[in-house]
């Protein structure tokens, strides 16, 4: 793993710091690549993409 979520910021709200969520604290993530971040939460991975990141669209 590459770290865990320690603090949380409220549901609407955009996290502003490193290690910190709008849906909870505790954790494990590990990074992708730029843009992607797999976080294991409930017993499964969830993987989390920035839509601001370039894409190829044909």
């Amino acid at each position: 793993m590459d770290g865990k979520i320690t603090s949380t910021v409220g549901p609407f709200e955009k996290p502003t710091q490193d290690k910190q969520s709008n849906f909870g604290v505790g954790y494990e993530y590990q990074f992708v690549n730029d843009s992607s971040i797999d976080i294991y939460m409930n017993e499964k991975w969830i993987r989390f993409e920035n839509s601001l990141s370039p894409r190829c669209v044909s």
